[in-house]
């Protein structure tokens, strides 16, 4: 008379309360990453220099600034929107995260470069934003604050930390990373890469279930009696035998000869 799953459900209103406080979280540390600006940033007129190959370059391995740690760049409103696609290069150590403050009511992200230097200098790895799998240590170090953002988009290949906590979002383009947006309201059929280091690793999981014989746990002498069987569904649409249990004392069913989970 019916099998109960061992499972967690939400409602609508539950997810979409969940996402609610996620999202002022996010605007909450959207605000203290602009508070510490203020208080120890730089202003990104008074660091930025241009190179050789005419891209802005935002040098914070050059500053004398420690191998670790968290540094922030302030944008004057307008400056970040004049840089333009291809056009910023941002130098760092191993172990450093750069904060961009950016003011403007709208943000469009771009290409750029990210050159990752020792103590000396060189530079130990060159890359320029193509949101691919490469690039998780960008996704992780580079961090895009538009704190008064109401509409922003991606508009070449780019990668990071988007936080657009009040801003209608357009995906024009292919980015990878994290993205923390008001409302997602256009995709344009492009991919969003989420490229992690630590992505979570499989591990076996089962399926558990339990039998009722009308509304009651079945008794000794009917363990074995009930026969369960597992499908999957295939793309074409038809079932394919996964397992086949039978039921334990108490009416128990345990799935187990199947699947991975994420962890």
């Amino acid at each position: 008379n019916g099998i109960d799953f061992d499972h967690t459900t939400y409602s609508e209103q539950e997810i979409r309360s969940m996402v609610t406080d996620m999202l002022d979280w996010v605007k909450y540390k959207s605000a203290d990453l602009q508070t510490n600006g203020v208080a120890g940033g730089y202003n990104y007129s008074d660091i930025v220099y241009e190179s050789s190959d005419q891209r802005y370059v935002i040098d914070i391995a050059g500053m004398g600034a420690s191998d670790n740690g968290t540094y922030y760049i302030n944008f004057a409103e307008g400056e970040f929107p004049a840089i333009g696609d291809g056009k910023m290069r941002i130098r760092i150590k191993e172990g450093q995260n750069v904060v961009l403050n950016i003011p403007d009511s709208d943000a469009k992200f771009y290409q750029y470069f990210v050159e990752t230097v020792d103590n000396n200098g060189k530079v130990i790895r060159s890359q320029t934003t193509q949101a691919y799998d490469e690039e998780d240590n960008i996704c992780q170090n580079v961090i895009f604050n538009c704190y008064n953002a109401t509409t922003a988009s991606t508009e070449r290949a780019t990668a990071g930390m988007f936080l657009v906590p009040y801003a209608n979002f357009k995906t024009n383009s292919v980015a990878a990373g994290w993205l923390m947006a008001n409302v997602i309201d256009y995709i344009g059929g492009q991919e969003w890469h989420f490229v992690h280091h630590d992505m979570p690793t499989y591990t076996e999981y089962a399926i558990k279930a339990k039998k009722t014989v009308n509304g009651k746990v079945p008794n000794t002498s009917e363990k074995g009696k009930f026969t369960f069987r597992l499908y999957q569904i295939n793309a074409d649409r038809t079932e394919e035998l996964v397992d086949e249990k039978t039921n334990e004392t108490g009416g128990l069913i345990n799935f187990d000869a199947f699947g991975k989970v994420f962890q």
